[in-house]
């Protein structure tokens, strides 16, 4: 299916009648992709699992089919006039740069330091130019001052924006983000898009933005392209494109929520078919002219402590007590993650803990499990210091999921996975 588009001097990514379909395999994975992304466009792609938009990524920045192999690659990819079957990954590379969904896949070096500058220390670039990057860089994702900082130090938006400031030291024209916030907390997704938003308006940045958050996607793209089953269904602008809600869901794509509320208020005097609303601040001035003249009495919320639920009474499973972590640089740069932390877990207890990029929830869950040991106080496994447990003995009792289920699979099939 042709996306209909016009026709630019400045178009930088140009694909023809692409077809892809992966080796030992017979279903298309791409079919019959033509899109036409202009120089500063910032262009969403959204689909179902499965519907081929890492893909189509890939195909844009070469590794189809020079890293991955042995696919069956019909139709033509021009990337900034380059021809990505003629053109080596590494020359596609210093033109465009690709985020990934787990930012921990791409970051290796020891410190942000180390990380920001290997690229143009391995293009050979002069000491100043790379001391000039590695400030332009840090600043444009805010990390200023975190130079010597660990990667583990660093929260997980932290570390997706480390990523993207390691791909702009090499100066790319095209910048790839592959579902970079799927990991992430509300405040983590809204520091990457602050990134993205600034990369577009101060830098005019070309962006490639796969995300499965609609609301994001309507405020910074200037083009959505939805995909289905390894073809283009659905193109426009957000507005267009948001307002096909019936379509979208249909599909398995969840549009804006505000969209939605459009959607179930469309027809009235307020709203219609055809314009639904794709920002909060957007939903509510209408929905202040619809309640003004019926303004609802006030009424007073309740809150209890304990959430409505009564603390569990049973016998003690997790308790930390006076807990510390402190986490220390090779430069003698300390950062207190947990300060005092008194908590008792109960049998039967089901616990929430939110907060905060780096406010140290993951922190507390290692220390929970073992991987990570009190700097001061203690962790209580059943009773038992877990100080004299090894972390065998706690997994023992204590099951752990991590963030990136690729962290803690290794088996080569389902069933020896399980078994």
């Amino acid at each position: 299916m042709r996306e209909e588009g016009r026709l630019s001097s400045d178009v930088v990514i140009e694909i023809k009648d692409l077809s892809y379909t992966y080796r030992l395999t017979e279903k298309e994975a791409l079919k019959d992709i033509n899109l036409e992304v202009r120089r500063g466009e910032v262009v969403g792609i959204v689909g179902p699992t499965g519907a081929g938009k890492t893909t189509l990524c890939m195909t844009i920045n070469g590794l189809i089919p020079h890293s991955i192999t042995g696919g069956k690659l019909e139709g033509e990819v021009k990337v900034l006039g380059m021809n990505t079957k003629e053109h080596t990954l590494p020359e596609i590379a210093r033109k465009v740069g690709m985020v990934f969904q787990d930012p921990e896949s791409q970051i290796f070096g020891l410190t942000v330091l180390e990380d920001v500058v290997f690229l143009p220390e391995n293009l050979g670039l002069p000491e100043e130019e790379i001391e000039r990057r590695l400030k332009w860089a840090l600043n444009a994702v805010r990390l200023n001052g975190y130079e010597e900082r660990f990667p583990y130090q660093l929260s997980g938006g932290e570390k997706q924006r480390l990523a993207i400031a390691s791909l702009l030291s090499g100066l790319p024209e095209i910048l790839i983000l592959d579902e970079p916030t799927s990991e992430l907390d509300p405040i983590g997704k809204m520091e990457v898009f602050d990134v993205l938003e600034r990369l577009k308006k101060e830098m005019k940045m070309t962006l490639i933005i796969v995300e499965h958050n609609t609301e994001q996607l309507s405020r910074i793209c200037d083009r959505i392209v939805v995909l289905d089953k390894g073809q283009i269904v659905l193109a426009g602008n957000p507005k267009e494109v948001f307002s096909e809600v019936r379509f979208l869901q249909r599909i398995g794509v969840r549009p804006p929520q505000t969209a939605e509320l459009g959607e179930l208020l469309k027809n009235t005097e307020y709203f219609n078919e055809y314009d639904h609303p794709l920002t909060v601040k957007d939903a509510v001035q209408r929905l202040l002219r619809i309640f003004q003249k019926r303004r609802p009495k006030k009424a007073r919320a309740t809150i209890s402590p304990s959430g409505g639920q009564k603390p569990g009474n049973g016998e003690t499973v997790i308790e930390a007590e006076n807990l510390w972590y402190i986490y220390e640089s090779e430069s003698g740069e300390r950062k207190i993650a947990l300060k005092n932390i008194n908590l008792k877990i109960r049998r039967g207890d089901f616990i929430a803990l939110i907060g905060h990029n780096g406010s140290g929830k993951t922190t507390l869950a290692k220390n929970f499990v073992g991987l990570l040991r009190p700097t001061k106080g203690k962790v209580l496994i059943y009773g038992e210091d877990a100080s004299t447990m090894s972390v065998k003995d706690i997994a023992r009792k204590i099951g752990y999921c991590f963030q990136n289920p690729d962290h803690q699979i290794f088996s080569k099939t389902v069933k020896e996975e399980i078994m």
